[in-house]
C-alpha cells in the first residue's frame, strides 16, 4: 500500500490500545515518514510515559532524519531509561549522517 493512501490509517494506529499496533505505526513513520510525521511523532512522544514506546519514537525520528527532529532527541537523550537515552543518541547520529549526505565529521 502506497504511504500517502495509509497514512490515515497510520496515523489512527498511534492512538491504538493495542501496543503492538502502536509500535508498528511508530516504526513505518520512521522507514517512510518525513516532517509531517515529526509532528505526529512528538505529540505521541509528549503523552508517552512507556521506555519501548519512547525509544521507537527516538527510533524512527532518527530514521526521518529531520532537523525538526534534533530537539526531541537531545531531550530524549537525557532521559533515564537507558534503552531510550541509547537509541536517542544513535538518532541524532542517523539524522547528522542524514544531514550531511553520508559523510562523518573529519572525512575527507
Amino acid at each position: 500500500m502506497a504511504f500517502n493512501i495509509g497514512h490515515p490509517i497510520l496515523v489512527e494506529a498511534l492512538s491504538s490500545p493495542d501496543g503492538e499496533v502502536e509500535l508498528a505505526a511508530v516504526k513505518t513513520l520512521g522507514t517512510a515518514g518525513g516532517d509531517p510525521e515529526v509532528r505526529l511523532l512528538a505529540d505521541l512522544l509528549r503523552g508517552s510515559k512507556d521506555p519501548i514506546t519512547r525509544a521507537d519514537i527516538a527510533w524512527s525520528l532518527g530514521r526521518i532524519g529531520s532537523p525538526n527532529g534534533i530537539l526531541l532527541l537531545l531531550g530524549m537523550v537525557q532521559e533515564p531509561d537507558p534503552a531510550v537515552r541509547y537509541t536517542a543518541a544513535d538518532g541524532l547520529d542517523h539524522t547528522a549522517m542524514h544531514l550531511l549526505g553520508g559523510k562523518r565529521l573529519g572525512s575527507r
